[in-house]
């Protein structure tokens, strides 16, 4: 396990600063933005719900937080799961007890970026929510290209989980 942990630490670092850099842009927001904010944001891009400040960065401090340990807790958990609860492409061929520790830590890495992607789009939503919020409390705001760049993530990570793990090569 700590050879393990050692070779997914600068990983984790980077998931680290990310929820940092998250929740540092939170409490920063919260002093500057009006006493009634929106915080809910329709299809159309209009606000529909209002809350204060600091339910909105409570809010937003929560959700992070839960990426957070749920990207961070996986990772440092993953190889004490069962094989059966993990699900990769040839899954027998790369959790084989010579190539499991490899394997694992190279998904786990790959993971924790994710983690830190996704902290990141969260930073990005906060922003757009609070540059609204600072400019006119009913214009409507705009997530699309944090979204495309967030979803091309997602199909970035997924590309390369499959084509990691999908061959027998046994470079792990």
């Amino acid at each position: 396990m700590k050879d393990y942990l050692s070779q997914i630490v600068a990983s984790l670092g980077i998931l680290a600063l990310s929820g940092a850099a998250f929740a540092s842009y939170c409490y920063w927001a919260i002093d500057r933005l009006p006493d009634t904010m929106a915080v809910h944001y329709g299809p159309g891009g209009t606000p529909d719900r209002f809350s204060s400040p600091t339910e909105f960065g409570t809010g937003m401090m929560i959700c992070g937080g839960v990426v957070f340990l749920l990207f961070a807790l996986i990772s440092i958990f993953l190889p004490r799961l069962p094989e059966g609860f993990i699900n990769l492409p040839n899954r027998d061929y790369w959790l084989a007890p010579d190539r499991r520790g490899q394997s694992l830590a190279s998904f786990s890495n790959l993971f924790l970026l994710y983690g830190a992607v996704t902290l990141l789009f969260l930073l990005f939503v906060s922003r757009a929510v609070v540059n609204a919020n600072l400019v006119d409390i009913h214009q409507p705001i705009s997530i699309t290209w944090p979204l495309i760049l967030f979803g091309s993530a997602s199909v970035a990570f997924l590309f390369l989980i499959v084509s990691r793990f999908s061959g027998n090569d046994g470079n792990a």
